[in-house]
């Protein structure tokens, strides 16, 4: 049975819905996602699964298709996940992954999990100019930590305060989500300029 056929009818409130579609679809795509590198166009795909779920969830299911609703109401994706409560799969995974370099940089330097994670175990290998060098958690990792203004060979001393990475999180997980509403609003403004 699809997912619209068991929404179609439903009781559920339109958040509880959500809910749902964030316990059962979006947390199958992201099982484990803390453990591997992630391209911008795979999270992008899998986004677009979700809010097929969330227009679905968020339409009036008596005034014609989601899309239609949408641009009538002037609201884009980034508002229908806000009005039904749930963030994007940017912010979630980074959130994740976040808490994982925490957790692996606090384990002791003996422990088998660092010394694979960080690469300790294998040198390094020079790239031949023939091949590309292989982008790995370790690289992911780096570039995630740079884009949250973090220094990813001094961040090992932040990890100890718990309370305090805890914080830089939310605030990056809370930046990613204001960025995403600020270019959803400059999406939807040029769009309605462009329909004048």
């Amino acid at each position: 049975m699809t997912m619209k056929k068991r929404f179609k009818k439903s009781r559920l409130t339109k958040t509880t819905q959500a809910m749902i579609i964030q316990a059962v679809v979006e947390s199958t795509m992201t099982f484990n996602c803390e453990t591997r590198a992630w391209h911008k166009k795979e999270i992008r795909e899998m986004q677009k699964i979700a809010d097929q779920g969330y227009r679905y969830i968020w339409m009036n299911k008596k005034k014609g298709p989601a899309l239609k609703q949408m641009e009538e109401r002037q609201v884009n994706m980034w508002g229908v996940r806000r009005s039904l409560g749930a963030r994007s799969l940017q912010a979630k995974i980074e959130e994740r992954v976040l808490r994982r370099i925490g957790h692996v940089l606090r384990m002791e330097n003996t422990r088998p999990t660092k010394r694979v994670t960080l690469g300790w175990y294998v040198p390094p290998v020079t790239p031949t100019p023939e091949r590309k060098p292989r982008h790995g958690t370790l690289e992911y990792w780096r570039k995630i930590l740079n884009e949250a203004g973090l220094d990813a060979d001094s961040v090992e001393h932040l990890v100890w305060d718990r309370s305090n990475w805890r914080e830089i999180i939310r605030k990056r997980t809370r930046h990613i989500e204001e960025w995403e509403g600020e270019q959803a609003k400059c999406h939807g403004n040029q769009r309605s300029q462009m329909s004048r």
